[in-house]
């Protein structure tokens, strides 16, 4: 019998709270790189504890719309860390603007990074940020420039979205986490400390994506 959101809501916590037992030992080795991946990491990280305040106050509209940036988040923290040159990460790593206007720097598209990850970062990332990209990133493209999607669910609620889409959707926000900690595992270079990762994620596959379980 497949958890209720609520269930889903408690088991999450329960995964954060024992992810950040591990995580409370990692750390980069101070680099420009890993101070840019560090970034992306803390903020797809945010992002995921804000998809799940959202969940528990019946807004998936806005829930779906945040875990596309959590998505692109996670995405840039690995494409930095496996892929960008460094003038990428000294282009990120500063602070430009023109006429007091914060200048964004020029990046690949998300496809473009996780294409340049291939033969750098390990396939089974490539695989499932590929996977996410094609499956999910229509659909909540839509949340988050307000469309049909955002405006079915908002007006029709339960019916518009039913639990179980909900649950699904959290489990995939848990799972993009879970990256993100095995990241930071493997930034600090501490092999123990990414099979820790490892073990708490496999601890908690009832909150986890299906595809968590092949790994």
């Amino acid at each position: 019998m497949s958890n209720t959101l609520a269930e889903t809501l408690t088991l999450t916590e329960s995964f954060d709270q024992a992810m950040q037992g591990v995580l409370v030992e990692c750390s980069g080795d101070g680099s420009p790189r890993a101070k840019v991946t560090g970034i992306f990491m803390t903020l797809s990280l945010d992002h995921w504890q804000a998809v799940r305040t959202l969940f528990a106050h019946d807004k998936p509209a806005s829930a779906f719309a945040l875990l596309r940036c959590q998505y692109e988040a996670t995405v840039r923290a690995f494409w930095f860390h496996f892929a960008a040159s460094d003038e990428k990460v000294q282009r990120f790593g500063s602070v430009q603007a023109e006429d007091g206007v914060l200048k964004e720097p020029t990046a690949k598209t998300i496809a473009q990074m996780i294409a340049s990850m291939a033969g750098r970062a390990p396939a089974q990332v490539c695989k499932q940020l590929q996977e996410f990209n094609d499956s999910s990133l229509k659909p909540l493209n839509s949340y988050v420039h307000g469309g049909h999607y955002a405006m079915v669910s908002t007006a029709l609620g339960e019916l518009g979205v039913p639990e179980a889409h909900r649950v699904m959707v959290l489990r995939h926000s848990n799972g993009l986490a879970g990256m993100i900690a095995m990241l930071s595992g493997v930034g600090s270079g501490d092999v123990a400390l990414t099979q820790r990762v490892v073990q708490v994620q496999l601890a908690h596959l009832p909150c986890m994506p299906e595809m968590a379980k092949d790994t």
